[in-house]
């Protein structure tokens, strides 16, 4: 007995391996397992499929493969696809390698978020706050799918574990969090921003000017040297940053000068709008976002540490400046560029329960782990489905978000778009199972046409679950040569879930077609 109470006293003094952070890690990812389980190994869509497509890529060629692929379009810095090559090293090229990696990505963001909160709530409430937010679909669709953001998240909550925990930060916390923010800009070049308000984060607590500026440097110099780094190895390999699907009349200038034209305000503001939407209400964000507001009203009339006050305000500042800075960009208003906004909302939402009177704080967390459950799986928000209804895509019903620019990726906001992927590889085994030489159809629903390029394009990568892949084209139907349907290749017509749903007639018949479902 004494020997397991020493065990557990020596965990609390090395505070990421509290008893409250591995219940708070082991629940999440026990959650993880029950939800997701299921769905692992299969071939994701839409950007997901064009980053696993890209990590393999970089993985058999290297940076320069990469290049050649992406030319004309840039590449993203490498954290990603090289975690992603390093999990194919292991488990083998496959969808469900690169998957594996949300394991540790989900851990992590757990853990971060219950260390964050462990200055100023009690241990079950941290365990409840962590769980909502690995729970949060917004959050938990793009760390499952192993996105770019997906890696962001972690190492921001890491950040602000870090930077927020009284007391002020000494040398070797500032260089820990610059260690931990040198991730973001070898993560995705949009993470740039992020990093300023941690360096005056740091800076604010010296005594004098020189001893700011000295504070600034020991947060800042490890993030500089990641970006420079990796801008100089990009120069040397002769790529380019990232520069495509940018809808702006400046967009030859490059996207550094029209993300400038887009803060001051001289580009659309359609996409702000968008983004907005994506951030604070779309599937019931609208609830954290209303508890983070009225949390910013209740650090202003109810007494709270200064350590407490200053966390909630950094939170507001953080959310407000990566909203500034990336929300207005004129590019496609897909749902996880705002990722690193809905988690600053959520966390001033939950970091703010002990300003609650004591008998409301189990219902505010109840209330956000509520609408995160209610959202995972379906379209039930009743504000969201008053503003935009809903429609069918892959078989599932989403939010029917498709105001301009809005982009396919739109739907990728809860998990449903699993189990519209599940369908999606039931069509292709059906499609590779026959002998068809050529296939028509929606060649855009869910990007269907890139999916069977993709997997033609890398068959050894799917051959476990879709077996005998092979490079197939997709042609729109209006795009099919005269008498194609009479002629001598064999064509197959891939009819939706919606095209049977509404028993639409066959929009093209002959002896070569060849009917899949």
């Amino acid at each position: 007995m004494r020997a397991s109470t020493d065990a557990l006293e020596g965990l609390a003094r090395r505070p990421w391996l509290a008893p409250s952070t591995i219940v708070a890690v082991a629940i999440a990812l026990g959650w993880l397992a029950f939800q997701l389980g299921p769905y692992l190994g299969e071939a994701p869509d839409l950007d997901a499929m064009v980053s696993l497509r890209e990590a393999i890529v970089f993985h058999r060629e290297g940076l320069d493969g990469l290049i050649a692929d992406r030319v004309g379009t840039g590449v993203h810095p490498p954290l990603a696809d090289v975690l992603s090559a390093l999990a194919f090293a292991v488990f083998g090229e496959d969808p469900r390698s690169q998957q594996l990696l949300a394991i540790p990505l989900f851990a992590v963001l757990a853990a971060a978020t219950e260390r964050l909160l462990a200055p100023w709530l009690p241990s079950r409430q941290r365990i409840a706050a962590a769980f909502a937010v690995a729970i949060c679909p917004a959050l938990g669709i793009v760390i499952a799918l192993v996105a770019r953001e997906g890696i962001v998240l972690p190492v921001l909550a890491t950040a602000l574990a870090i930077a927020l925990a009284p007391p002020a930060m000494n040398d070797r916390r500032l260089v820990l969090l610059g260690a931990v923010l040198a991730l973001l800009p070898l993560t995705k070049e949009t993470t740039l921003v992020l990093i300023p308000p941690f360096v005056l984060l740091g800076a604010y607590d010296g005594d004098t000017l020189s001893e700011r500026v000295r504070r600034a440097v020991l947060v800042a110099a490890l993030p500089a040297v990641a970006m420079l780094g990796w801008r100089l190895v990009l120069d040397l390999e002769g790529g380019g940053a990232w520069q495509s699907w940018i809808f702006s009349p400046q967009a030859s200038a490059g996207p550094y000068v029209v993300a400038l034209r887009a803060m001051l305000g001289l580009e659309d503001l359609l996409y702000l709008r968008q983004n907005l939407a994506n951030a604070f209400i779309v599937n019931w964000l609208w609830v954290p976002s209303g508890l983070a507001v009225a949390t910013l009203g209740l650090v202003l009339v109810r007494p709270a540490a200064p350590s407490h006050q200053r966390a909630i305000v950094f939170l507001a500042s953080l959310a407000v400046v990566a909203a500034w800075t990336t929300l207005a960009f004129p590019t496609y208003t897909v749902p996880r560029y705002a990722t690193p906004v809905i988690l600053c909302t959520t966390l001033i939402a939950l970091i703010g329960v002990p300003l609650w009177p004591q008998r409301w704080q189990t219902g505010v967390l109840g209330v956000v782990i509520v609408a995160f459950v209610l959202g995972a799986w379906s379209p039930t928000d009743p504000i969201s489905r008053t503003i935009w209804g809903t429609t069918s895509v892959g078989g599932e019903s989403f939010y029917d978000t498709t105001e301009r620019q809005r982009g396919p990726d739109r739907v990728v906001f809860n998990f449903a778009v699993l189990r519209a992927s599940e369908r999606m590889n039931a069509r292709l085994r059906h499609v590779f199972a026959s002998d068809v030489t050529l296939v028509t159809g929606d060649c855009n629903a869910l990007k269907f046409g890139e999916k069977l390029f993709s997997v033609g394009f890398q068959p050894s990568v799917f051959d476990r679950t879709i077996p005998r892949a092979r490079p197939l084209s997709c042609v729109p139907i209006s795009e099919l040569p005269p008498g194609a349907a009479e002629g001598p290749d064999r064509i197959g017509l891939v009819r939706t879930t919606e095209d049977a749903a509404a028993k639409r007639p066959l929009a093209v018949s002959g002896p070569a077609i060849v009917v899949i479902h």
